[in-house]
C-alpha cells in the first residue's frame, strides 16, 4: 500500500492541472488527460514520469525503486467511449512491455511522431549546452545612397554530423519545447557582441536586427532582458531593431502595448513583419510604437508590372509613409525587383541581390 500511494503521489505531480490519476489494478494506474496540445505534450510528460518514478524512495527500512511503462490512446481516433479507449490504451501497453520500451502509442504514426519530437529536443538542448548555433548576416541596403543601413542576424544550427541546419527544420521543435526562449535570448546576445566588435574594427556603426518569436514575446520580463543585454554588451539601444510577427502582436493586443512601449523607452527600434498576412485590422498599427514596417518576401517574389501587384506595394508604402515608418522590402533577387520598387520609392531592400546571409 505505501508503495502504491508514492507512485501515485509521483504521478501526480508530474501531470497537470485538470489531469487525473487512478489506481487501476495492482502495479497499474490510469491517467486521464483532457485538452492536450498534442502527440509531443504526452510524450514530454511520459519523460517527466519516467524521471519521476525511477528516482528511489524509501519504504519503512528499505529503499525501493521502479520503472513504468505507458500505453497511449488518443480520443476520438484510438475510440470513442471509455470502454474502448481503456481496451486500446492495453493494447498500447502490451506492445510497449514486448518492444521493452517505455511507451508505445497505439497509433504507430504517433509514435513515431513523438520519438522524433524528443530527439530533437535533446539535441535542441545539446546544441545550446554545446554551442553549436551560429548566426549569420544579411545586410539591407539604401538603393538611393548605396549604403549599408542594418544587418539582420539569421540563426543556424551546425551540427557536427548533420552540418548547417536551416530554421525552418528545427525552430517549430524548438518553439513546441520552450527551447526557443533561450535560444532567442542567446541570439540576442551574441548579434549585440558582434555589433559591438565591428565597431572595435572601426566598422560605421549600423543597426543589427534580430527576430522574436511568440515565445519571447510573451514573456513578462522580455524588456528586462533586453536591458540587461545592453548593459551588458556595451551596445547602443538604438543600434538593435528587434523584428516581430504582426499575429504575434495582435495575439493579445494589451500585453504588445505595453512591452512595446517598454522596449520603446530602452530605445529599441521595433519592426513589424508578416504585416499583410498578420493584421486583421489597420486599427491595431496605430497602437504600437514601431519604426519599420516590413514587405513579405513572397510580396517581393511574386512582384511584376501588374497593376494589382503594384497597389499593394504602393499600399504598404503609403501607410508606412503615413505613420513615419521605415518600410523595407526583403526577399529581393532580381534587378527587375529593384527597379520596379524604386519607381514605387522604395528605397531600403534586402535579399540575395545584395548579399547572401554570411557568417
Amino acid at each position: 500500500n505505501h508503495f502504491v500511494a508514492n507512485l501515485g503521489q509521483r504521478l501526480s505531480t508530474c501531470l497537470r492541472s485538470g489531469d487525473t490519476v487512478v489506481h487501476w489494478q495492482e502495479d497499474k494506474f490510469a491517467l486521464l488527460m483532457p485538452q492536450i496540445s498534442g502527440v509531443e505534450e504526452v510524450a514530454r510528460i511520459n519523460q517527466r514520469i519516467q524521471q519521476s518514478i525511477s528516482q528511489s524512495f524509501k519504504i519503512g527500512d528499505i529503499f525501493a525503486t521502479a520503472n513504468s511503462t505507458l500505453g497511449i490512446a488518443i480520443y476520438p481516433q484510438d475510440g470513442t467511449d471509455v470502454e474502448i479507449l481503456l481496451t486500446n490504451a492495453n493494447t498500447a501497453l502490451d506492445r510497449a512491455h514486448q518492444n521493452k520500451s517505455s511507451y508505445q502509442f497505439y497509433d504507430a504514426a504517433m509514435n513515431t511522431q513523438a520519438l522524433v519530437t524528443l530527439e530533437l529536443e535533446t539535441l535542441l538542448q545539446q546544441a545550446l549546452d554545446q554551442e553549436e548555433f551560429r548566426l549569420y548576416y544579411q545586410p539591407q541596403i539604401n538603393v538611393n545612397t548605396g549604403k549599408l543601413e542594418a544587418i539582420e542576424a539569421l540563426l543556424r544550427w551546425e551540427h557536427p554530423e548533420l552540418g548547417l541546419v536551416a530554421p525552418n527544420n528545427f525552430i517549430k521543435a524548438a518553439e513546441q519545447t520552450k527551447l526557443i526562449v533561450p535560444i532567442g535570448e542567446w541570439t540576442i546576445r551574441t548579434a549585440c557582441i558582434q555589433n559591438k566588435a565591428w565597431q572595435s574594427q572601426g566598422l560605421p556603426a549600423s543597426k543589427i536586427i534580430v527576430s522574436l518569436s511568440s515565445a519571447q514575446f510573451q514573456q513578462p520580463d522580455l524588456a528586462q532582458k533586453i536591458s540587461n543585454i545592453l548593459v551588458e554588451t556595451g551596445l547602443e539601444s538604438n543600434l538593435l531593431e528587434l523584428e516581430i510577427s504582426a499575429d504575434t502582436l495582435i495575439q493579445n493586443v494589451d500585453h504588445s502595448q505595453h512591452l512595446l512601449q517598454q522596449l520603446h523607452a530602452l530605445g529599441v527600434d521595433i519592426a513589424v513583419d508578416n504585416f499583410t498576412s498578420g493584421f486583421s485590422y489597420l486599427e491595431n498599427l496605430k497602437q504600437f510604437p514601431l519604426n519599420t514596417l516590413k514587405i513579405d518576401r513572397p510580396l517581393v517574389q511574386q512582384l511584376t508590372d501588374n497593376p494589382k501587384d503594384l497597389a499593394i506595394i504602393t499600399a504598404l508604402l503609403e501607410l508606412g509613409k503615413g505613420f513615419n515608418l521605415r518600410v523595407v522590402a526583403e526577399g529581393v533577387e532580381t534587378q527587375e525587383q529593384i527597379d520596379i520598387l524604386r519607381s514605387l520609392n522604395c528605397q531600403h531592400m534586402q535579399g540575395f541581390w545584395f548579399g547572401r546571409p554570411l557568417a
